[in-house]
């Protein structure tokens, strides 16, 4: 016993030194911005601490995370970069890029030609967000307390999962009176597992998943060519003076049947590869009061948006997939949820410098001082007709978005040869008709019916604009290439809406022309993600995208539930994501205030009739009571089961989930 002992202590010396040593050498290797590096020391001391210290282990598996984030993103930054002719900033990432791989040999790392190329990338916003912060650890800190933060990682080799739950220390949130006596030291709510999993089949469910992305698109070409055929017949029969026969071969039913029965695959297959890491960290996302919808639904309506808001982090091969669909984030309690790359991105994306009143009135001047380049500019900011004040306070932890320095593209290129009621025009005009006294007065975009934007606009519109706004066909990079958009520095843009993915015969000639020109590496790109990244590079706060094509009807409906949510409801960005994912809670919402709304009514009622005088009730008989006791207590039906249509998990949200839309 006294030998196992001793082994026991000889052992816990050990582990104690190679933390040390470890930990040491992160320091230097984040010092010297030596990501690689950082990314194995980071690795290894969440293997040394494991359950030792679950606080310590989640944070280093946050760090490993952001390595390897910001290693996808500066591997998508030199993909988009491959012609150093590009732009000045391609030029002077090559030119990092090719004094580091010479560094051994010539040393021109230590040179003033390095420090001013850093210094230069350090200025624009990519450079920014591949760098990692030596106070990486802390970081947790400075995000709003009612974060859930979420984190999915796989090893090097990919045949481990990872996932965890990070803590906020209670002392940083809420700062304790220095006179009351401390207490005991809080227990710490951090979790981390870590299952054994197979990349074969990881690697079968993304495939499954970007094969369904491109069946979803052939499948919506085709049915939009046979209606274009349809219309032309019946024009054509209208013309001779014939009636069309209503044609009911199209099968779209049937089509639907067979997609949606592909996404059920793909999400069973998802939830049994999950399913070890799930059940371990369900009970913490998902408290067992709350687990599921049908036991929250019984609870008090006013429950439905009381709720932590859950930020998931997980890898690049994982936000392939539709992770909004688990079942460990069906919980009634969840109202709000977004999902990133990492911790450090989403510290990025979050944290504002505090600029001083004389400093910030100074930059507003600078900011005054330069003209717009776009035109109508000036007018639009002089428009005070019929502009009601909104008196839409911002809470602490939130941040603004100013709805008058809106910028949009709509159907910039009138793809939509047939008049539809879901086309982009009208449904946006409608909208921006219903808003207008309070939300899109000053406005400022581009349509088809003005002119097609070059280049050049799109840059001057993303750049001058709180939240730019583009609904049409096709997907953003077929209008603004990669290089162009990775090259931008938009952080003050807070918001991104990209209502695409549509086709119609005309875009996708279009784009089939253009496409003729391009290699395959740049193709690769054009992904939704890699749009996500690209903005999210670019300084952008938060990114709502369509993941996969999707019909005009389908879009439409998310413009008017968006629409609605941030501008007449004042919700966040999370909470409005989190919606479109879930009609069954957005109905739940709408049917408690119904429920709040009648019962305000009843008391009304009552509070009239008490104030006018007594009258004498008729007397009621034990068989009329009877039938209305009857009446009034129905039989309880149990609850159906919840279909997830591959519809609803199609828009999510990157980034930030606390901006809310209002005047500033």
């Amino acid at each position: 016993m006294a030998q196992v002992n001793e082994n026991e202590s000889e052992a816990l010396a050990q582990l104690a030194q190679a933390t040390e040593l470890l930990g040491q050498g992160l320091q230097l290797s984040l010092s010297y911005s030596l990501v690689e590096k950082a990314k194995l020391l980071s690795y290894e001391l969440v293997e040394a601490f494991a359950q030792f210290d679950t606080g310590s282990s989640s944070q280093y598996l946050a760090l490993y995370q952001s390595c390897c984030a910001s290693s996808d993103l500066k591997a998508l930054l030199d993909a988009t970069y491959k012609d150093p002719m590009a732009s000045r900033k391609a030029a002077l990432v090559r030119l990092h890029d090719q004094m580091m791989e010479k560094s051994i040999t010539t040393n021109l790392v230590a040179g003033q030609l390095f420090t001013d190329v850093c210094n230069i990338l350090q200025e624009g916003q990519a450079w920014q967000k591949l760098s990692i912060l030596q106070n990486h650890l802390e970081l947790v800190k400075e995000l709003p307390a009612n974060w859930q933060i979420v984190v999915l990682q796989h090893s090097p080799c990919r045949h481990y999962l990872y996932g965890a739950v990070l803590d906020r220390p209670e002392s940083v949130a809420k700062k304790t009176d220095k006179s009351k006596p401390t207490g005991p030291i809080p227990f710490s709510k951090a979790k981390i597992q870590r299952v054994k999993v197979d990349p074969s089949q990881l690697d079968d469910i993304i495939e499954a998943m970007r094969d369904h992305r491109f069946e979803v698109m052939t499948t919506l070409l085709k049915q939009e060519y046979q209606r274009t055929i349809v219309k032309q017949q019946e024009r054509m029969l209208e013309s001779i003076g014939e009636v069309a026969q209503p044609l009911d071969d199209l099968n779209e039913e049937e089509d639907e049947s067979e997609l949606q029965g592909q996404f059920d695959k793909i999400l069973t297959d998802l939830e049994e590869y999950m399913k070890p890491l799930t059940d371990l960290l369900d009970i913490d996302i998902r408290p067992p009061t709350a687990s599921s919808y049908a036991e929250g639904k019984k609870e008090k309506a006013g429950a439905v948006e009381v709720a932590d808001t859950v930020v998931l982090l997980a890898d690049c091969q994982l936000l392939e997939l539709p992770l909004e669909a688990l079942t460990m984030f069906e919980s009634h309690n969840i109202s709000s949820m977004t999902r990133d790359l990492s911790l450090q991105m989403i510290y990025h994306r979050h944290h504002q410098e505090q600029l001083t009143p004389e400093e910030l009135k100074a930059a507003q001047q600078a900011k005054n001082a330069i003209p717009s380049r776009i035109p109508g500019a000036r007018d639009a900011a002089k428009k005070q007709a019929k502009y009601i004040p909104l008196d839409r306070p911002i809470p602490a932890g939130y941040l603004p978005v100013d709805t008058n320095n809106v910028k949009f593209m709509v159907d910039p290129h009138g793809d939509l040869v047939e008049d539809d009621d879901d086309s982009p025009m009208k449904i946006f005009d409608s909208l921006y008709n219903k808003y207008n006294q309070q939300f899109t007065t000053r406005w400022i975009g581009i349509t088809h019916l003005d002119h097609e934007p070059s280049v050049c606009e799109w840059e001057t519109y993303l750049t001058d604009s709180s939240s730019f706004f583009f609904y049409g066909f096709e997907h953003l990079l077929s209008y603004l290439s990669p290089d162009k958009l990775v090259s931008l520095d938009i952080p003050e843009c807070m918001m991104c809406l990209l209502y695409d993915s549509c086709q119609t015969g005309k875009s996708f000639t279009r784009r089939s022309i253009n496409n003729v020109l391009k290699q395959q590496s740049q193709l690769s790109l054009e992904t939704p993600l890699c749009t996500a990244l690209m903005l999210s590079l670019a300084g952008v706060k938060c990114v709502v995208a369509n993941q996969w094509h999707c019909t005009l009807p389908e879009n439409s409906v998310n413009v008017k539930h968006t629409f609605h949510d941030l501008l007449e409801r004042g919700r966040t960005t999370g909470v409005s994501g989190r919606l479109l994912c879930n009609p069954a809670m957005r109905q739940a919402i709408a049917d408690a205030e119904k429920e709040e709304l009648e019962r305000e009514q009843r008391e009304k009622e009552l509070k009239n009739t008490a104030d006018k005088p007594e009258e004498v009730a008729e007397p009621v008989d034990d068989e009329s009571a009877s039938v209305a006791a009857d009446v009034e207590l129905p039989e309880e039906k149990e609850e159906p089961e919840v279909i997830k249509k591959r519809q609803w998990y199609n828009m999510v949200t990157y980034g930030l989930p606390n901006l809310i839309v209002t005047q500033l």
